[in-house]
């Protein structure tokens, strides 16, 4: 109701006009690893580098409530590069990422996607589920956060790649 409500959403050549040099650097780096060492070595790489960010936010943020948490977690992602935002609305929490700012990345290894969804589930003592995805063509990658549900890291302890489904 009210006024109209417009979507916009970059095109390939207007994601070009944002500054981006990692991309050939480190899609290049990632592919040399995985020729050496096998796909594993990358989902084991990109979970140790999720693990170690979320043990320092945990220890910052240890007994604070679900929106203490997600403030600085929005702030941590928004200084990123990734334009994150939450809100709740009909008692569920959404959290959006609406930049991928390592879109060539996750479009080549999802395993960079999966170890994020554990990540926020790990700081957030929630269970994440993925709603939509950006490399699947979606606006924003939108997480849905079920506070106090435990997190399903027990595929990345057992140091199996999540096969989370968006």
């Amino acid at each position: 109701m009210g006024a109209p409500v417009y979507v916009y959403r970059l095109t390939g050549r207007g994601e070009g006009l944002f500054p981006n040099r990692y991309e050939g650097a480190l899609t290049g780096l990632l592919q040399h690893v995985e020729e050496r060492a096998g796909r594993g070595e990358i989902s084991r790489m990109f979970a140790d580098q999720f693990r170690a960010r979320a043990e320092s936010l945990k220890t910052e943020l240890v007994d604070q409530p679900v929106e203490v948490r997600l403030h600085r977690l929005v702030r941590l992602l928004s200084e990123e590069g990734y334009m994150a935002e939450w809100n709740t609305s009909d008692g569920t929490i959404r959290l959006a990422e609406h930049n991928c700012a390592i879109r060539a990345v996750a479009e080549r290894y999802p395993e960079v996607c999966a170890a994020e969804r554990r990540f926020l589930g790990e700081v957030l003592a929630a269970q994440v589920e993925r709603r939509t995805h950006i490399t699947e063509g979606s606006n924003s990658c939108e997480y849905s956060i079920t506070p106090g549900a435990a997190s399903d890291g027990a595929e990345e302890a057992a140091g199996r790649p999540d096969q989370e489904q968006a």
